[in-house]
């Protein structure tokens, strides 16, 4: 056990800081949570205070304390707050390194010391590929446990589903509709991360199929990454959507913010995008790693 965490120290450390930044804003709103509460309790004492005779000027103040005091805080509104809002925007910016830093080393480290020339004797390339794409892949679990963790807190805390405060207090980010099923919604969810982990790992490993320098590989790979989403962003979004159709369909070209679950043009509309970027993505890695003799080649010059 310690030496497969030893192997894998890049992938754990990316875990833990992300649970860090994941956990901070839970505690954050737990706070406030209880703040509120305490807040909005007194204020329904006030109101059983004047008994029958309430102020005109304090029915609606009173309707809403009421209301307040009897709904429940739920776990869509913490997930919008806390998932979706604060630990987003927190990582949003270098959220892709999480995945690159432990993706890239492996693969780096084999192609730029040509271990390929020598195992090609002994292996088939078929099981050579395996072996250096399952290690980079591992790197796609570390977002939907990450989040998947984020989500068995919140439900801990506020123990409902039930939408009504969030429906009461537009405190969260989607429709009734949307979270009718929160099983759905939650696998669904987690599913976007898998496959856009995907295709984070899968631009990593075009990179390394070229740059076999770890250091230069990550670089590489994330600027890359921010040029195909300002690629995205522009042309589609801004141009295309935005400007020539008069749609809000370009939103869901966004490759950076991937913890909304974007439902305001279907459903399935976040499955069905991610899925695209994803298979997009896969056929890049095929053709880049099709051809055994340039691989072999490339690292031999590398080495030389």
């Amino acid at each position: 056990m310690v030496q497969k965490i030893k192997n894998n120290y890049l992938f754990f450390i990316s875990i833990f800081i992300l649970l860090i930044f994941m956990i901070i804003p839970i505690i954050n709103f737990m706070n406030w949570n209880e703040q509120r509460v305490e807040s909005e309790q007194k204020a329904w004492e006030f109101c059983l205070s004047m008994g029958d005779n309430i102020d005109p000027n304090y029915e609606e103040y009173c309707a809403i304390a009421k209301k307040n005091v009897e709904l429940k805080m739920d776990f869509f509104s913490m997930i919008t707050t806390t998932i979706s809002g604060d630990f987003a925007l927190g990582v949003v910016g270098f959220l892709f390194l999480f995945l690159a830093i432990p993706s890239l080393f492996y693969i780096c480290k084999y192609l730029k010391n040509n271990m390929i020339a020598m195992e090609i004797q002994r292996r088939s390339y078929q099981k050579i590929k395996f072996r250096l794409f399952f290690e980079a892949y591992k790197s796609v679990l570390i977002l939907p446990f990450v989040v998947a963790v984020g989500f068995l807190l919140c439900f801990l805390y506020t123990k409902t589903f039930d939408p009504s405060y969030a429906l009461f207090a537009s405190s969260m980010l989607w429709d009734e509709q949307t979270v009718s099923n929160p099983g759905l919604f939650i696998s669904c969810y987690l599913l976007v991360l898998v496959m856009y982990s995907f295709l984070y790992v899968n631009i990593c490993l075009c990179v390394a199929r070229k740059q076999h320098n770890y250091f230069l590989a990550v670089i590489l790979s994330y600027l890359i990454f921010l040029g195909i989403e300002a690629i995205l962003e522009v042309l589609f979004n801004v141009i295309l959507f935005s400007n020539i159709l008069h749609s809000n369909l370009g939103i869901m070209f966004n490759i950076m913010s991937i913890f909304t679950y974007k439902t305001h043009v279907s459903f399935f509309c976040p499955l069905i995008m991610a899925f695209i970027f994803m298979a997009l993505s896969f056929i890049a890695v095929y053709f880049a790693y099709r051809k055994q003799e340039s691989l072999i080649m490339d690292c031999e010059l590398e080495k030389s």
